[in-house]
């Protein structure tokens, strides 16, 4: 994969943060067109676009017009929220006022105004690109919610030990999407070798057993999982451990106070039998 092309993406287009005054949450479909736009982005600070060449990334027919439309869209929602300007020349001369008339064909040029601080993330133009080319001519998968959820995983990862563990309720309420979609599209992103992960298990919570999370990192961040999955299969080893023991314990306890029952009333014989038993824990 190559490292020297990636796009930054704030962790407020992702999640809302209440703390900040405008709201800059995207939909799936604004944030890959987001991407595919920012791509561009030249040494003189401005990007490009037209809708045919935002077809050609999505891997989608140029006569598509539901897609059209829904770029449009996307279009408009970036332009709403401020975060992207559209002009008709390189010197931000002409600006873009009805976005419903852009042309298909027309090439476009983006100012960039969403200004960044420290909650940020950054995915690699190869990811995207994998995405989008395995969605190709599959109409069952949705790319755009599989690349929103593949940004949602990274900007998760906590960029000391390269994992995170969002529940399956946590990320349908955050990236809009059910338990079946996220255990389907865990295997696609596997299988396509962006992300890897693991299950914790199960764990009594409250007297009834639940399926504990999953484990996400990057695929290239492997071993960190690999690490990690040894240490909580030592931590539950070491609670089983402990846990065993002190049933032990108790059943020993237990044994005990038989056998110094049964030699007070004189069953020498019982007591017998029970301290057998006891001896043999």
């Amino acid at each position: 994969m190559d490292k020297d092309f990636f796009v930054q993406i704030s962790n407020n287009m992702l999640i809302e943060n209440k703390n900040l005054k405008e709201n800059y949450l995207l939909s799936n479909e604004a944030l890959l067109i987001y991407i595919l736009i920012i791509q561009t982005m030249t040494l003189r600070n401005y990007c490009t676009f037209s809708i045919y060449h935002l077809l050609d990334c999505l891997c989608v027919s140029h006569k598509q017009t539901i897609t059209i439309e829904k770029i449009k869209n996307c279009l408009l929602e970036l332009n709403q929220m401020n975060i992207f300007t559209y002009y008709e020349d390189v010197y931000f001369n002409k600006q873009v006022k009805d976005i419903s008339k852009i042309k298909r064909g027309d090439k476009y040029f983006v100012e960039a105004n969403y200004i960044f601080d420290d909650n940020f993330f950054i995915v690699y133009d190869d990811e995207i690109k994998k995405i989008l080319d395995y969605c190709k001519g599959k109409k069952n998968i949705d790319k755009f919610k599989l690349a929103g959820y593949f940004c949602y995983l990274i900007m998760r990862m906590n960029k000391e030990n390269k994992i995170c563990y969002p529940s399956f309720d946590k990320i349908e309420f955050d990236v809009g999407i059910g338990i079946r979609a996220i255990m389907s599209y865990n295997t696609i992103l596997k299988e396509l070798k962006l992300i890897d992960y693991i299950n914790g298990g199960y764990r009594v919570v409250r007297g009834k057993v639940k399926q504990d999370v999953n484990y996400y990192c990057r695929y290239e961040d492997r071993e960190c999982l690999e690490e990690y999955s040894k240490r909580f299969k030592e931590d539950n080893s070491l609670k089983s451990q402990t846990n065993s023991e002190k049933k032990k314990s108790n059943k020993k306890r237990s044994l005990k106070q038989k056998i110094n029952h049964l030699e007070k009333v004189g069953d020498t014989t019982g007591a017998r039998q029970i301290k057998e038993a006891y001896d043999n824990l």
